[in-house]
């Protein structure tokens, strides 16, 4: 096992950025945040495809990610807890749990350390223009996507 590459700075193409909130000033909050498809391919790159598994508990609310340990012959393990998406709650749920005891291996750490990124929006005020899909919970964004509010 090689701690380092955990640890390692998330490439750019492994971080994605999403809207996080709109304030009444009209700006928006971006989030950078990772897919859980990087821990697992992390985990398979730094321990092999049988040297690291998950368990979830407690209906996906926790997720227990244990990481074999060549050199002292037993697993280390990491848990956290995860929150409901607002499109697929169970699944999102099992993700966002995942995810979260990855980072407690170091796995995209540094995006805590990101800057607040806030971007004015065109029109201003708690409706500018272009946010439609994202503040109104009966709209789709042009993928099909449903609103964050939904």
């Amino acid at each position: 096992m090689n701690e380092l590459k955990l640890n390692t700075p998330l490439r750019t193409d492994e971080i994605d950025f999403r809207i996080q909130s709109i304030n009444k000033g009209g700006y928006a909050t971006i989030l950078a945040y990772k897919d859980a498809r990087v821990d697992i391919n992390r985990l398979n790159a730094v321990c092999g495809l049988y040297g690291w598994q998950r368990a979830h508990s407690r209906d996906n609310h926790n997720c227990t990610v244990s990481i074999w340990d060549k050199e002292n012959k037993h697993w280390v393990s990491r848990e956290d807890t995860g929150t409901e998406s607002n499109t697929e709650q169970q699944k999102g749920l099992a993700s966002d749990s995942f995810k979260r005891a990855c980072f407690n291996f170091g796995i995209g750490i540094e995006l805590y350390d990101y800057p607040v990124i806030q971007v004015k929006l065109e029109g201003g005020g708690d409706k500018p223009n272009g946010c439609e899909w994202f503040l109104n919970p009966n709209k789709k964004d042009k993928f099909g996507n449903p609103s964050p509010q939904a």
